[in-house]
């Protein structure tokens, strides 16, 4: 496949900047050789068009065009469903163009959006096992209340704080998942506990809770940095009490860890997508630390595995 260099040039005349096909037929249709056709769009850039041609400084003040390749077959397919509707018209050509290192940045951009993508697909499950193995030993034996507590709380400010700042769903998307998710297994740690009643009361304050950061008529958006800022230190501090237990105890009791070995390979990728999408240093801290943290406890589950706790539940 060539490049877009050799199939299209642009010329200055009085109306404007023009576009002349290269290509060796007339009707700008699909060559024998089956390559592309040309179409054209818009730059935003009304003063340089800065393409795989260099940049070529407007003569006449007028906003130049940029061609762009229109791939047929089933490249034309993945341009056109998946690939230019995820990254763009320009990042879509170069990828397709195999220019991954000369565009390291589209290359950047479009393995973000595909960890996005998988990550929040997998916040949809990846507490499933933790949920599996407390309702297979009726016992929630070695997990964490106030981990998981304070660990809700971080999600929902973290799930809150991106809404608001109008980020992508699928930059912080499996958050509200396992938010959801921890709060069925805090559900599943009172039943089994026999303590419905306190499970009330928990559910109670945490619709409250979740009411009060979506809510701009309630809490500011300036007041919902500084809870965002409080989140990630609840966030970290919510392995705290995880972490003392297993070494205390010299034992992870009940605790997945397919959903820990997750969770850190997730909070490691979410530091890329943000790193690449979102720019946003409270979020990246925020991953960063969750990624320390839960290496750490996945360590301990390495380290202690097969040992048995003594104790019934951290709630009694």
């Amino acid at each position: 496949m060539e490049y877009i260099e050799s199939k299209i040039q642009l010329y200055s005349n009085e109306t404007g900047w023009k576009s002349k096909d290269l290509l060796p037929t007339d009707n700008n249709d699909v060559t024998s050789s089956g390559i592309a056709v040309i179409s054209t769009v818009r730059s935003s850039d009304s003063g340089v068009l800065k393409s795989e041609l260099g940049d070529i400084e407007s003569k006449n003040g007028t906003t130049p065009s940029i061609n762009v390749i229109q791939f047929h077959g089933f490249f034309g397919f993945l341009q056109a469903v998946f690939i230019r509707p995820l990254i763009g018209a320009e990042c879509s050509n170069s990828l397709l163009s195999f220019q991954w290192l000369s565009r390291f940045d589209c290359t950047c951009l479009f393995l973000s959006k595909i960890l996005g993508f998988g990550l929040v697909a997998g916040g949809a499950f990846i507490k499933l096992p933790q949920i599996l193995k407390i309702i297979s030993q009726e016992s929630a034996l070695g997990v964490s209340f106030s981990s998981y507590a304070m660990e809700t709380g971080a999600y929902i400010a973290g799930v809150a704080y991106n809404v608001r700042k109008g980020n992508s769903f699928f930059t912080y998307g499996e958050h509200a998942f396992m938010a959801f998710a921890n709060c069925v297994v805090v559900a599943l740690m009172f039943h089994y506990s026999n303590r419905q009643k306190d499970l009330v009361s928990v559910g109670v304050s945490t619709l409250l809770l979740t009411i009060s950061l979506f809510s701009r008529f309630i809490i500011s958006d300036t007041l919902l940095l500084i809870f965002q800022w409080i989140a990630l230190l609840i966030g970290a501090a919510s392995k705290i009490p995880q972490i003392h237990s297993n070494w205390t105890h010299k034992s992870c009791g009940h605790l997945s860890a397919m959903t820990v070995g997750l969770q850190t390979i997730g909070s490691l990728a979410r530091c890329f997508t943000t790193a690449i999408e979102v720019k946003d240093t409270v979020i990246f801290v925020t991953y960063f630390v969750a990624a320390g943290l839960n290496g750490t406890v996945l360590y301990q589950i390495r380290r202690y595995w097969g040992r048995r706790r003594k104790t019934k539940s951290l709630l009694d």
